[in-house]
């Protein structure tokens, strides 16, 4: 390929990325929507990141004022605050820390977000948005059969995998549930207690339905219990 060339752009450049709903925003400037995708290349897995106003003038290339007033306006905006540094980053010069504030636009609504890379192009090559009504039931299918995280690490822990479905329904119904961790942890030391036997009866595991049902997260475990004979039963 040789400079003139057509080029397909898809995933051939590296850049910071500008939200669709920042984009949108006509109370932000086109050089404050720049620098809020350059800062969020720069913030580290702490959530925040210190580049000075002129190399972020450098990178974007505009001048320091433009860049102080951006950052301004993004102040203005409530999506990142400035702060001074402390410490050790006050001792290494940096002049301000820039962490950023989370905005319910941010989860944008399947009304008014498309995305590009799920809608297919015809046959000439254009690409057509998808039907709206389609795509609202779509999003509202995903969400519905979505599991809670909760369950998922309930159902991968618990060792009687049957009706999954009806143990979802029956976990999210749940009254005062405890934090998941009591409920694992409860699943766990079952789970010991079954496998320290040392030929002793243990009970089956119960369905998980029956076990959330019956608050069995709740049960003591320090007894023994006995088989049934044929004459009991």
């Amino acid at each position: 390929m040789k400079e003139g060339d057509k080029y397909n752009p898809y995933m051939v450049f590296q850049g910071c990325i500008v939200p669709n709903c920042i984009m949108k925003r006509a109370d932000l400037t086109a050089s404050a929507k720049l620098c809020f995708g350059r800062l969020s290349q720069y913030a580290g897995r702490d959530g925040f990141c210190y580049p000075s106003q002129k190399q972020l003038a450098y990178e974007i290339g505009t001048s320091e004022s433009v860049i102080k007033t951006a950052l301004a306006s993004l102040i203005t905006a409530k999506l990142i605050i400035s702060e001074k540094p402390v410490g050790e980053k006050k001792l290494m010069h940096f002049r301000n820390l820039y962490k950023f504030i989370w905005n319910e636009e941010f989860l944008e609504s399947p009304n008014n977000s498309f995305s590009i890379s799920r809608i297919p192009a015809d046959g000439d090559g254009q690409i057509r948005l998808p039907n709206k009504e389609n795509h609202n039931k779509e999003n509202h299918n995903k969400k519905q059969i979505q599991p809670s995280a909760d369950f998922v690490l309930f159902w991968k822990l618990y060792p009687e995998k049957k009706d999954k479905a009806k143990s979802e329904i029956a976990f999210n119904k749940i009254k005062n549930r405890p934090s998941i961790d009591i409920i694992l942890e409860a699943v766990r030391k079952q789970i010991e207690w079954r496998e320290t036997a040392n030929g002793d009866f243990r009970a089956k595991w119960k369905y998980p339905t029956t076990w959330l049902n019956g608050r069995c997260w709740e049960d003591e475990i320090t007894c023994t219990e006995e088989p049934k004979q044929a004459w009991e039963k």
